[in-house]
């Protein structure tokens, strides 16, 4: 259990007490105060990874382009699984919370059973018994959140079962390669345990615009 309620763990789980019931409130108020949070988010993202990639002047134009459609294409589509598709809002808190909980499970699972790497090179820490367990806590969390959100099991939360917990992993997994390509272990340390901005919103980076593309598709 020490490998667990490690310094890191604690830090990680303070933060996220903190962070999220104000992340929560916001994205409820309103799609103004929700479009105002990733706004701030997205900016102080842009910030951290124009600090990554200027250390690779030669290449600067190619990361450029790639920053603007790695952090332009999920604020886009943020906003308007929030503001304009049928229970936005709803589905948006689903996803956020679904990240949340394949991560955490993830590193629980990770800390407590992980023995074989899952991509060595890429995320030496992270374990193909976490991955695992992130997966299958996240599918079946899916239809619970659903549920309790008031949601229709529908073809929509099937098919968000079936891929927003598998995006949440290589969500995570395409940001670590981002630091591993930039030399980097954190792309900040804005957030005590869990390193920049861009540490946390790696998931949803990937998985909000997967969950608009559904909804606009079979909503």
């Amino acid at each position: 259990m020490d490998r667990l309620f490690d310094a890191n763990f604690r830090q990680r789980v303070i933060t996220a007490v903190i962070a999220a019931p104000i992340a929560l409130v916001l994205i409820i108020l309103s799609w103004q105060t929700t479009a105002l949070l990733i706004g701030i988010m997205v900016a102080l993202a842009a910030y951290e990874y124009i600090q990554l990639v200027r250390t690779q002047p030669s290449s600067l134009t190619i990361n450029i382009m790639f920053g603007i459609l790695y952090l332009g294409v999920p604020l886009i589509a943020a906003v308007w699984l929030r503001r304009y598709s049928p229970d936005g809002l709803l589905y948006f808190l689903l996803v956020l919370i679904t990240n949340w909980t394949v991560d955490s499970a993830a590193l629980i699972g990770g800390k407590l059973y992980g023995k074989r790497p899952f991509a060595p090179v890429i995320s030496p820490k992270k374990t193909w018994e976490g991955v695992f367990t992130g997966i299958v806590t996240g599918v079946i969390g899916v239809i619970v959140i659903a549920v309790l959100l008031g949601l229709p099991v529908d073809a929509v939360i099937i098919l968000f079962a079936l891929i927003i917990p598998i995006a949440t992993v290589y969500g995570d997994l395409l940001e670590s390669k981002l630091k591993r390509r930039f030399g980097v272990k954190d792309s900040g340390n804005l957030f005590p345990g869990h390193g920049g901005v861009l540490d946390r919103i790696d998931s949803p980076i990937f998985t909000l615009p997967i969950a608009a593309l559904v909804v606009a598709l079979v909503g």
